[in-house]
């Protein structure tokens, strides 16, 4: 199954991908639970990330998993850029299915509340041909 890393999805906005893939569902503001991993499970064969950070200094680490399989793993620092978003396609099948979502704290350790706030992520959930969804 292909990630891509394009240019073009690096500097683009989740809200670009509107009109690109069908029954595009945005999950903004993520709720954590007391072990700071949000999990979602959706119908799809497209999950694109939105990512970036409001603050200028953050230790922040966080995986995300698509099916248990970790599919991006962000770090958040000081020379991060911040206040500029990153876009990543994660998932990309010909044929929809049900799949698991998961953010959780990276190296087994939890993150420090505010800066998991000031750490914002996006997620959009769709399907490549309008017949799956």
């Amino acid at each position: 199954m292909p990630v891509f890393r394009g240019h073009f999805l690096q500097m683009a906005c989740l809200r670009w991908f509107d009109g690109s893939f069908w029954n595009l569902e945005k999950l903004e503001d993520l709720s954590y639970d007391e072990d700071q991993v949000f999990t979602v499970k959706r119908y799809c064969s497209v999950i694109v990330v939105e990512y970036f950070q409001i603050a200028q200094e953050n230790d922040c680490k966080v995986e995300i998993l698509v099916d248990g399989e970790v599919k991006e793993c962000l770090e958040l620092y000081w020379e991060f850029v911040w206040n500029n978003r990153l876009v990543r396609m994660i998932l990309s099948e010909q044929k929809a299915g049900w799949h698991t979502i998961e953010v959780r704290p990276a190296g087994g350790r939890q993150n420090d509340w505010e800066q998991l706030k000031q750490f914002d992520i996006k997620l959009g959930i769709g399907c490549l041909i309008e017949d799956e969804c």
